[in-house]
């Protein structure tokens, strides 16, 4: 097998690290969904040269109309803490998700 290998998901992937993500050759990046245990997962990458590619759900940052800063500020802060502690490559991927109404929708 050759190239390097991404495993992203919308899933937590803690459940599943030891069984199976773990055996994957030549992983060098996971996607850590909301719902994963970022804890369990920092610690199992360390020393590893895996990337802890964070996906905040960005459902979670908004009210129907308006982005709220301080859940924003609250879901990036934890995960530096968590990563930075131990040395973990972090990347953040933040995608839209969910439908907005018209009214909020910005036009160029």
């Amino acid at each position: 097998m050759f190239g390097l290998v991404y495993w992203g998901c919308c899933e937590p992937a803690h459940p599943i690290w030891e069984k199976s993500l773990s055996k994957q050759p030549n992983l060098r990046a996971v996607s850590v969904s909301r719902w994963a245990d970022q804890e369990y997962l920092a610690e199992t990458f360390t020393g590893r040269k895996i990337v802890f590619s964070r996906k905040p759900a960005t459902f979670a940052l908004t009210d129907q109309y308006d982005f709220i800063e301080e859940q924003w500020r609250g879901e990036i802060r934890n995960t530096l803490e968590i990563t930075t502690r131990r040395g973990v490559p972090l990347a953040f991927v933040v995608q839209e998700s969910g439908a907005r109404s018209q009214e909020s929708v910005i036009e160029n």
